[in-house]
Order: structure tokens, then sequence, then C-alpha cells
């Protein structure tokens, strides 16, 4: 069992939550989430971080083609930036990191392409100076591609029996919800 608690969450419909507690169990999955608010009071065993708690994302390779050379840097490079999961339909980590959802879907049908490495694409945002809410960017490049494969059983939420992988952002602009120009990101719990 595991306690982590922040500041805030994103709870991935679109709601920033004010002191939250996810509880998860020993396979990662979410068992609760507390919404506390200004009525937060410490347990034992409770891990606090500063920040905001977001699920992982997911990164998208379903219309990419690579070459074995290329597989473990792309998804290294996506890991490392907090794509936990992946999705293709034809390619495989040699390191189970990020974990491969392989998932059969013929995207060139209805012309929808994720990132990926969602993360980069939050940052050229803020780098490009688009002030768009946090919850405009997390609705876009984190909530989206979990909705569209409809995977919202294994991640993309803290909602109960979901293994998201959880991620605490720093950098933030709580009186506007815009992220800073310095804002960073830190894998917390891996789901697998």
């Amino acid at each position: 069992m595991r306690i982590i608690s922040a500041h805030y969450a994103w709870n991935g419909i679109g709601s920033i939550i004010k002191n939250p507690k996810i509880i998860l169990n020993d396979k990662h999955e979410v068992v609760d989430m507390l919404t506390l608010g200004n009525s937060y009071y410490e347990t034992a065993h409770t891990e606090f971080f500063s920040g905001l708690l977001i699920p992982s994302f997911l990164a998208d390779f379903s219309n990419v083609q690579l070459n074995n050379n290329e597989v473990d840097n792309q998804l290294n490079n996506c890991f490392s930036k907090g794509s936990l999961y992946a999705v293709s339909n034809s390619i495989e980590s040699i390191t189970n990191r990020p974990k491969i959802l392989n998932y059969n879907i013929l995207l060139k049908k209805n012309n929808i392409h994720f990132r990926q490495n969602p993360w980069v694409q939050v940052l050229k945002n803020i780098n490009e100076r688009e002030n768009l809410s946090i919850d405009s960017l997390l609705q876009k490049y984190l909530l989206q591609p979990w909705q569209h494969y409809n995977l919202f059983s294994i991640g993309g939420s803290f909602n109960v029996g979901c293994k998201p992988g959880i991620l605490l952002l720093n950098g933030i602009n709580w009186s506007n919800l815009t992220f800073d120009n310095n804002v960073t990101m830190k894998i917390i719990d891996f789901p697998y």
C-alpha cells in the first residue's frame, strides 16, 4: 500500500483538486483518491510532494515505422519524459519501459495522429508563450490519447482500478493556472 499526496492533483476531467491523497495497492492500482481540500490531515506513511500530481502520458507509435536501432532510443526518450505507456501495433520495448500496449487500429481512417512524446509538446507550447491553461494542455496531450484508444481502464486518470503511473509537475503559476517556463516533471510511481 502506498499513499501519495501533494498540494494539488489534476483529476483527468478538467479539475484541479487541492490536497489529494491517492492510495495505491501493491500492484500500483488506484484504490481510492481522497479529495481533502482545506480539510487536509496527515496520516502515517503518506508521501507528500510539493506540486501537481498527474497521471502518466501515453506515447503514440501507432503510425510509426522504426528500425530496431531507433526503437529503444525513441522509447527511452519518451519514458524519461513521463510516457510510462505507449501504443503501437508494430514495435516492442526490450526493457519494457515504457510498457507497450499492442493496439491494432486503422488510424488513417479518422486522421488522428497523437504525439510520440507528449511532454515535449507541452514544453513546446509553454516556450512559445501560448499561455494555455494547465487544464487545456493536459486535456490535449494527456487525456485525448487515452480517450481515443479507450484505455481508461489502464491509465490516464486516477480512477479506482487504474494503473496510471504518477508524475509530479513543478513550476506552476497558481494565480492563473499556467505553467512557468521553468516547469519540471518527475516520475513518482511506476505502474509496472
